[in-house]
C-alpha cells in the first residue's frame, strides 16, 4: 500500500516537472518570438525613416505624420511608443544642443527626428489650432 502510494507520488510529481518544463519552454519561445518581433518593426521603423530621408521629398510631413501618433508631445520632450501591446517600447526624443533635431534611444538604436524646435512649435501650435 505505501509501496503505490509513493509511486503515484512520484508519478505525479514526474508529470508536474514535465509540464512546469513544457510551460517554461513556452514562455521562453514566447518572449523569444516577441523580441524578435519587436527588433523586426524597429528596424522597419528605421528603414522607413531612412527611406523618407533619402527621398528628400516630404520628410517634414511625413515625419510629422508618422508621429502624430505620438504619446505625449512637448517642445522639450517627444514621447514616442514603437512596437504593439506588452512588448512595445516608450522612447523620449529630447531635442539636440543646437535644436535642430530630437534624438532618442530605443533597444540600443539612436532615433532621430529630424525636425527643429522651430518646425515642433509651429507644429504643435497647429494641432492645437493656433495658425500664426
Amino acid at each position: 500500500m505505501a509501496d503505490a502510494l509513493l509511486i503515484a507520488i512520484l508519478v505525479i510529481g514526474a508529470i508536474s516537472l514535465a509540464a512546469l518544463f513544457l510551460l517554461l519552454a513556452r514562455e521562453r519561445a514566447s518572449a523569444r518570438e516577441a523580441r524578435e518581433d519587436l527588433t523586426r518593426s524597429l528596424s522597419a521603423f528605421a528603414q522607413n525613416v531612412t527611406t523618407q530621408l533619402a527621398s528628400g521629398t516630404g520628410v517634414q510631413n511625413a515625419q510629422f505624420e508618422a508621429l502624430r501618433g505620438a504619446v505625449e508631445q512637448r517642445l522639450d520632450r517627444i514621447q514616442i511608443v514603437l512596437g504593439e501591446g506588452v512588448h512595445s517600447v516608450r522612447c523620449d526624443l529630447t531635442p539636440t544642443r543646437n535644436g535642430s533635431a530630437y534624438v532618442g534611444n530605443a533597444m540600443g538604436r539612436e532615433i532621430v527626428y529630424e525636425r527643429s524646435r522651430d518646425d515642433v512649435k509651429a507644429d504643435l501650435s497647429r494641432a492645437a489650432g493656433f495658425d500664426r
